[in-house]
């Protein structure tokens, strides 16, 4: 809670400083304040059942503990998340249009609803491809570590979460669209524009991601848990590095697409050992959605409509 309010005061005060020198477009950033706030309602009302597990306030029923904590994570959590988004989205749009327009070309095409075309499904499918590959890495390093008396235990631990929700595919969906929105489109993108904007030093931009991520895993969905704590951060960190990277050396949309399908697919394995027709129902489901990016990337190369944005305009309040 620290890290989220010192981050989202941050935010805040860039967000103003721009805002007063004309240079911050609000419109994105009021969808994506809107869209955060509404998945992540539909996750909390999904999570119900297994909502408040293991946490006791005084002599308190559960029910009413269950209670407080929805209400927290309701009006309180999830509104902050979205106004940190909001703030992070609107300087990061306005400082990438002026270091790096081609990072936007692809997520503008999103935006627009132009998904088929060549730059957006291109984006989406390479954030497919590396997703595949950290989530195989993810998926065989506990074979390699997980030994009797191990020094450090991978245990997937947040994955386990999707047996306690109505429904586990919305879960997973909810759990991925809000940690590569918060993430990508929020703390990575706000912390590597802001830092090269100051000091154009991409190698320093990839540092301070990695440390802003250590605060970020604990309002995000990590893929990977593990019980020695130095091991734990310096997974966080060189997640929040990898991140970085790949925005640097690609675009927005390939990122939020590394970062949604690698959760899609990580709690997908966990959701294959479900062993009952409810639960492969509800894999089906997830393997359908994710089949859905290479039809999207085909149909763009069919069509071979490239997106331009003609005119993005000045921000409304100029």
């Amino acid at each position: 809670l620290i890290f989220i309010f010192f981050f989202t005061l941050v935010a805040l005060f860039q967000f103003l400083k721009k805002y007063h020198q004309g240079e911050i477009w609000m419109r994105v950033g009021k969808k994506f304040f809107i869209i955060y706030f509404l998945i992540g309602l539909v996750s909390i009302i999904n999570g119900w059942p297994g909502g408040g597990q293991g946490l006791t306030l005084g002599n308190m029923p559960f029910i009413t503990t269950k209670f407080i904590v929805f209400a927290f994570r309701i009006l309180i959590l999830n509104f902050i998340l979205a106004l940190l988004l909001f703030a992070c989205w609107s300087v990061g749009e306005s400082l990438t249009r002026g270091l790096w327009p081609e990072k936007f070309r692809a997520i503008d095409a999103f935006i627009k609803g132009k998904v088929f075309t060549i730059s957006a499904g291109t984006s989406l499918l390479k954030g497919v491809v590396f997703a595949l590959g950290f989530s195989l890495l993810l998926l065989i390093i506990p074979f390699i570590t997980n030994k009797e008396n191990a020094i450090s235990f991978i245990n997937p631990v947040y994955q386990v979460n999707i047996y306690t929700s109505y429904l586990p595919v919305i879960e997973i969906i909810t759990s991925a669209l809000l940690e590569a929105i918060i993430t990508g489109a929020g703390i990575i993108f706000f912390v590597v524009n802001i830092s090269y904007y100051r000091f154009r030093n991409k190698t320093l931009s990839v540092i301070l991601s990695g440390i802003a991520s250590l605060g970020a895993a604990a309002i995000t969905y990590q893929p990977l848990s593990l019980n020695n704590f130095w091991l734990d951060l310096a997974f966080g960190f060189l997640t929040g590095c990898l991140f970085a990277a790949v925005y640097l050396r690609y675009d927005l949309l390939m990122l939020l697409s590394f970062i949604f399908h690698t959760i899609m697919i990580t709690f997908g394995f966990t959701l294959f050992f479900g062993q009952t027709n409810f639960y492969t129902g509800n894999l089906i489901t997830l393997i359908i959605s994710l089949a859905s990016i290479p039809a999207i990337y085909l149909v763009g190369r069919i069509k071979k409509q490239e997106f331009v944005l003609e005119d993005y305009g000045v921000p409304s309040h100029i």
